[in-house]
């Protein structure tokens, strides 16, 4: 995180403003798929044979009940999530996005990602903010595609958005940041 402050800092400093989107993913360490993790694990990132096998045993054969005043239900196979509190969850979760990270390069933004916790940051001169605004809802909408297909989803309620900059160019200037309000962000 100390990079993104640094970085936002310089944009500053050369009379730029600075946009940062704070990405936000519902239920996302329950909704990892088991089978598409491993997938994933075996081709994107070679891991096979004994380690794979790990992996298999980790996530497979978890079972859930539901207790209620009046009983508990059988068990219920799971399909899908990574324990949130454990080292290797993060790892997992990370593992199982990484293929976003080519979105944030298409659209030549910097990000940050840890678990499910994704910054993504740009900054620009105060003339470029319409250009900025489209090329960071392009890269929203296209990552929000791409977690569906991970059975994730983007969260808008919790997602924020944040501008900085002087106080002179952030008030001067502030009816070109409303255009954030118009592409839904």
């Amino acid at each position: 995180m100390l990079v993104i402050h640094i970085d936002i800092v310089r944009a500053i400093d050369e009379g730029h403003v600075a946009a940062l989107a704070l990405l936000d993913l519902s239920s996302a360490f329950d909704s990892v798929d088991h089978s598409t993790l491993l997938s994933i694990l075996q081709t994107r990132f070679s891991v096979t044979e004994q380690p794979l096998e790990w992996f298999h045993s980790y996530l497979t054969g978890r079972t859930q009940v539901f207790t209620t005043h009046s009983g508990q239900t059988h068990p219920i196979p799971l399909t899908s999530g990574v324990p949130q509190g454990l080292i290797l969850g993060p790892a997992q979760f990370i593992s199982y996005t990484e293929c976003t990270v080519n979105i944030f390069s298409l659209y030549s933004l910097q990000y940050h990602m840890f678990a499910d916790d994704t910054q993504s940051y740009s900054h620009c001169a105060i003339s470029e903010i319409p250009a900025l605004v489209h090329q960071l809802s392009s890269c929203i909408d296209d990552l929000a595609k791409s977690y569906a297909s991970l059975r994730l989803q983007l969260n808008p309620a919790k997602t924020e958005f944040i501008w900085f900059g002087s106080h002179v160019n952030l008030t001067k200037h502030h009816s070109a940041f409303d255009q954030f309000k118009s592409v839904g962000l």
